[in-house]
């Protein structure tokens, strides 16, 4: 791993610590040493930006087939917010997209 990459890890594991903390930027830098203000929240805006530029884990819903059902007319899928989305069996592709994009959206 080159030394680039162990920075970006060494950071984004402190980025971690320092938001656990609960602590103000100011006050974490004054009970750690070695750290500036700036550098801080340098790495904070940095890897902020990164994880919501890219695709996580969390983007992905598991999904459960329920095989003893073999001839349904709609496909059901529960959101993890606990609302049920109902969709007919046999759907457009480009509908089906135009409603996983108005879903996304919410």
């Amino acid at each position: 791993m080159n030394n680039q990459r162990k920075n970006h890890e060494f950071w984004v594991h402190k980025v971690k610590e320092i938001k656990d903390s609960g602590l103000s930027v100011a006050a974490w830098v004054k009970q750690n040493e070695g750290y500036t203000v700036h550098q801080v929240r340098y790495w904070l805006r940095k890897i902020q930006k990164q994880s919501e530029t890219s695709p996580s884990s969390s983007d992905w819903l598991s999904v459960h087939v329920d095989h003893t059902r073999h001839h349904s007319s709609q496909i059901i899928l529960h959101l993890p917010n606990g609302s049920r989305l109902e969709i007919p069996a046999g759907l457009p592709p480009k509908e089906l997209q135009h409603l996983f994009q108005a879903v996304n959206a919410l």
